[in-house]
């Protein structure tokens, strides 16, 4: 197991996630409106972490105006970097069934490593979005 891992990058709309080892949970967050942004970050990381099962870790995040699932995946990918048994994580959708008969009318291709572009996908109405 790794002492610590790193991942993401300084660049505008994402962060820096720094991983380590520790007793207990403690997250510190560096942003340009700490006042602002910090609480819904440490709530998205505090999520995140608990959905993984992640009690013991110090996390340290430098964020440059990236969303909440930039957060996320972030914080996700550098838990299974440090702690590679880790089980996947099952998000709970709550999605009816579609009718076999529906058409398929539209499909919507959107680059996945650009997060700025998935922000408002859902008000094209596709039918299938795929990344």
């Amino acid at each position: 197991m790794p002492k610590e891992t790193i991942v993401g990058s300084e660049n505008k709309g994402d962060c820096r996630v720094r991983l380590t080892p520790a007793d207990s949970l403690a997250i510190e967050i560096h942003t340009s409106n700490p006042d602002l942004f910090a609480p819904g970050i440490e709530a998205v990381v505090t999520e995140t972490l608990a959905g993984l099962g992640v009690t013991q870790a110090k996390v340290e995040i430098t964020e440059q105006g990236s969303l909440d699932y930039v957060i996320a995946a972030r914080v996700e990918a550098a838990a299974r970097t440090l702690f590679p048994d880790l089980l996947p994580l099952r998000p709970q959708v709550a999605r009816s069934p579609s009718d076999r008969d529906r058409l398929r009318r539209t499909r919507l291709y959107a680059p996945g490593n650009n997060p700025r572009l998935l922000v408002g996908i859902e008000l094209h109405g596709a039918d299938c979005v795929l990344l």
